[in-house]
């Protein structure tokens, strides 16, 4: 049971960390095309 939690959460963090780099470079892509 923690261990399944432990790694949803560790899967959660990959994820959010995915996310907010693809966010990141998604609005310098928009900076430098404007």
């Amino acid at each position: 049971m923690v261990a399944k939690l432990s790694i949803m959460v560790f899967l959660l963090e990959i994820f959010t960390t995915y996310r907010f780099s693809n966010m990141k470079m998604h609005n310098s892509a928009l900076l430098y095309e404007a």
